[in-house]
Formats: structure tokens, sequence, C-alpha cells
């Protein structure tokens, strides 16, 4: 759940950050996009600045914060997840084909015990 990054720590972020790849993907299934905050959290994580040069930047421990209303954070979010987020409930794209593999694995007690 890509989203849920949002809520690590700093140092924590600021490592995943750094990562350096030829491609950065992130998977969700249910994003939190309430806010402007939201999406410039999520961008972030894939080094993308969705939030421009304003003054402060957003927590999701704070309540508000300044870009939630700035009309250019919210134009570049509009444009971020516009081209950078793909929806498989979208009429516009073709629909992504689902293919079913059912695997019999055995495990160990000591397996087991980490889902109790």
């Amino acid at each position: 759940e890509f989203h849920e990054l949002e809520a690590l720590h700093a140092p924590q972020r600021a490592a995943l950050q750094f990562l350096r790849a030829h491609y950065r993907w992130g998977l969700t299934g249910t994003p939190l996009l309430k806010a402007p905050r939201h999406v410039v959290a999520m961008a972030s994580l894939l080094r993308i600045d969705a939030a421009g040069p304003v003054a402060d930047p957003p927590a999701a421990s704070r309540g508000t914060w300044s870009g939630d209303t700035d009309r250019v954070v919210i134009e570049n979010c509009s444009r971020f997840l516009d081209a950078c987020v793909r929806s498989n409930t979208s009429k516009e794209i073709p629909e992504v084909g689902l293919v079913e593999h059912l695997v019999v694995v055995k495990q160990t007690p000591q397996e087991r015990a980490l889902y109790l």
C-alpha cells in the first residue's frame, strides 16, 4: 500500500526518497486524496515536486497547510494525477487482464506462528 508510506517518520521517508532507480512505482488500492497535501506527499515519494515554492511543507499531523488552497499547487496535483496515476476503473484506458494463479504452500510451524 504505497499511500501508507506517507505516514512514515521524516528520516524513513528521506531514505526512501534517496533510493536510486531507473523507474519508481507505487501500488495502492485506496490512495488518500482528500487534500492536495496527500497528493504532494505521494508525489514526493516518487521524487516529483508537486508543491513547488510553497512556504511550509505539508505534514500529515498538521490540520492545515497553505498549499491546500494554493491555486498552483492544486493545478500541479491535478497534473500529477492525470499524468502519473492510473485507475483500473477508468473507461478511457483498456482494462488490465486478470489471471489468477493458485499455489499450494506448506508452511513450517515457525512460519504459521507469524500469522497468529
